[in-house]
């Protein structure tokens, strides 16, 4: 018995040291943001704290969006001002914004100039044939 209980507390220990490290990219991303899991690479995209619209697209002179897709493979699809996310308390939405390609979620063509509801785990494409997506996570 007493072998049994002294690999108790390693056990207990070793099963801490996983739980944590499975929590540390979380923590990377500030629990309360929520942010684009960019699927083609992987990388999440934090999106702005504290702004009730988040404009997704490449730079311009006159309107430079708030969250900059330029440096993303196939960027071409992406247009200057391209989507906007908007949140309303705890709920948020996508708009296109007339972009060239088109926004999709979960291969449904968002209405240019509405908004569209999107929850955690919905797939956003900018563009058609999902050569730029993302997932949606809230925290």
């Amino acid at each position: 018995m007493n072998e049994t209980s002294n690999e108790f507390p390693e056990a207990v220990e070793e099963q801490d040291k996983l739980a944590s490290s499975a929590t540390e990219p979380s923590t990377n991303l500030q629990n309360s943001t929520p942010y684009l899991l960019h699927i083609q690479t992987g990388e999440p995209i934090t999106l702005p704290d504290n702004q009730a619209a988040i404009t997704l697209g490449k730079p311009n002179n006159s309107a430079p969006p708030d969250v900059d897709l330029s440096d993303l493979q196939d960027s071409a699809i992406i247009s200057r001002q391209h989507a906007k996310i908007h949140i309303e308390t705890d709920t948020y939405y996508i708009e296109d914004l007339g972009s060239s390609n088109g926004t999709y979620v979960n291969n449904y063509s968002v209405p240019k100039a509405e908004r569209y509801e999107i929850a955690s785990g919905d797939v956003i494409a900018l563009g058609k044939e999902d050569k730029v997506t993302f997932i949606f996570k809230l925290p």
